[in-house]
């Protein structure tokens, strides 16, 4: 797995986020498609919160 890292977002209590982006192949789909992975802990064993986000390129 790809390192995360740490992000801060300047909200109205700031949090800080760790970040993985990774590229992706579909077999069936054209193009990269790129998947962000955040945690709310900078590993997956410690996390409790895990999202995931897509852009196709």
């Amino acid at each position: 797995m790809e390192q995360f890292t740490p992000v801060q977002l300047n909200l109205e209590q700031p949090r800080t986020v760790w970040v993985a982006l990774l590229p992706v192949h579909v077999p069936k789909l054209e193009g990269t498609r790129w998947l962000a992975i955040q945690l709310n802990a900078s590993s997956f064993e410690q996390a409790t919160e895990v999202d995931y986000f897509h852009q196709c390129l």
